[in-house]
C-alpha cells in the first residue's frame, strides 16, 4: 500500500510539473517585455533661455509710443462726435450722420481678429507699420473729403488701422514686458486709451470751433510720423 501511494504520488507530481512548463513559457515574453517598458529613457529636460527684454530709456520711449497711438485712436473714435453739425452743413446731408461713427468702429471691431494672426504669422514690427500706414491714410481721406462717401470710406479705413494698431500694442507689450508686469501696464493702456475717449468730444468741439472740422483729422498724420 505504502508502494501504491507513493507512486501515485510521484505520478501526480509529474503531471502538475508538465502543464505548469507551458504557462512559465508564455510568462517568459511577457515578462522581458514588462522589463524593457520599465526601463528608464535618459533625457536631458532643455530649459529655454530668458527673453533679454529692453530697459531704461528704450523701455520707457517703446511704452509712451505705444500710450501715444492709444491716444490718438481714442481721440479719433469720438472727436467727429462734436464736429457732426459742421460736417453736415459742408456736406449738405444728414442721411449719412449715422455712419460718421459706426464706420470706425465697426472696422476696429470687424478687423482686430484678423490683425491678431497676422502677428502670429509676420513680424510684429512689419504689421505694426502697416496699420500706422492704413491708420494715416484713413486720416488724410477724412481731411481730403470731397463728399459724404468719400469722409465715409476714410472713417472706415481709419478704423481698420487702429484696429491692427490696438492689437500690435498688445503684441508688443509682451515682447517688452515678463509675464509677471504685463497686467500693470496692460491696465495702464486702457486706462489712457479711456481718457481719450473721454477727452475726445472737448478736442473735437475745440478744433472745430477754432480751425475747422478738417482740423480734428489733420493733426494725427504729423504725430504719427513723429512717432
Amino acid at each position: 500500500m505504502t508502494t501504491t501511494s507513493t507512486t501515485t504520488e510521484t505520478i501526480a507530481l509529474e503531471n502538475n510539473t508538465l502543464t505548469a512548463l507551458p504557462d512559465q513559457r508564455h510568462q517568459q515574453p511577457t515578462t522581458a517585455t514588462s522589463a524593457q517598458t520599465i526601463e528608464p529613457l535618459n533625457v536631458e529636460s532643455v530649459t529655454n533661455p530668458e527673453p533679454n527684454y529692453p530697459t531704461g530709456t528704450k523701455f520707457w520711449l517703446i511704452v509712451l509710443a505705444l500710450c501715444v497711438i492709444l491716444i490718438l485712436g481714442g481721440l479719433d473714435a469720438n472727436i467727429v462726435a462734436t464736429a457732426v453739425p459742421s460736417i453736415t452743413n459742408h456736406f449738405h446731408t444728414v442721411a449719412d450722420v449715422g455712419w460718421y461713427s459706426s464706420a470706425f468702429r465697426l472696422c476696429s471691431c470687424a478687423f482686430q481678429f484678423g490683425f491678431a494672426k497676422l502677428y502670429k504669422l509676420f513680424p510684429i514690427k512689419s504689421i505694426f507699420l502697416l496699420s500706422n500706414a492704413i491708420f494715416l491714410i484713413g486720416s488724410v481721406l477724412c481731411a481730403t473729403a470731397a463728399s459724404s462717401a468719400m469722409f465715409i470710406v476714410g472713417r472706415a479705413v481709419t478704423g481698420v488701422g487702429f484696429a491692427g494698431e490696438m492689437a500690435g500694442c498688445f503684441a508688443v507689450l509682451v515682447q517688452t514686458l515678463p509675464l509677471n508686469s504685463r497686467p500693470v501696464f496692460a491696465g495702464l493702456m486702457a486706462c489712457v486709451e479711456s481718457l481719450a475717449i473721454i477727452a475726445a468730444p472737448i478736442v473735437g468741439g475745440a478744433l472745430t470751433q477754432s480751425l475747422g472740422w478738417r482740423w480734428c483729422f489733420w493733426y494725427l498724420p504729423p504725430i504719427e510720423q513723429i512717432i
